[in-house]
């Protein structure tokens, strides 16, 4: 069980962006136990599962969308092509990340298709909402779809 050390994953690129495996090895220094190289993969192999799926449906529908209006595949492809153009040296991370329109439009493809159908919350404590008292332990869901 080799441990890992922040030597072991620091990037070359001065990035504001850090990867997973960075985050682990930070939040590992920053706790009372250093994670093993065994608790790291194992760590990484639950992120990337239990993520596969999801950013596959985002990726899959916010492509069909774009597929449907040619108006907004056009403007992002612009919005694209200009940020890379006057910043060629930044990450696809932190490019993602600071391109405006990118956001909005895998925002809005969210809300047309959410990830999740609902978000099942536990009361901590007995209150009251709009006249209604709910309480402690009852169990709210909320469904996404009539949210939006």
């Amino acid at each position: 069980n080799r441990r890992l050390s922040t030597a072991d994953t620091t990037c070359t690129a001065k990035s504001t962006c850090k990867g997973f495996l960075q985050l682990l090895v930070e939040g590992s220094r920053s706790s009372t136990k250093d994670l093993t190289e065994e608790e790291m993969v194992s760590c990484c192999m639950t992120f990337l599962l239990s993520g596969y799926e999801t950013i596959a449906s985002v990726l899959a529908y916010t492509s069909y969308l774009l597929a449907l209006n040619i108006q907004v595949q056009d403007k992002l492809c612009t919005a694209i092509d200009s940020f890379i153009q006057t910043n060629p040296l930044l990450s696809l991370c932190e490019a993602a990340e600071q391109i405006e329109y990118l956001n909005m439009v895998v925002q809005e493809s969210l809300r047309f298709y959410p990830p999740t159908p609902k978000v099942v919350l536990s009361c901590t404590e007995t209150c009251v909402v709009k006249g209604v008292t709910i309480p402690k332990g009852t169990k709210v869901v909320i469904p996404i779809n009539l949210i939006h």
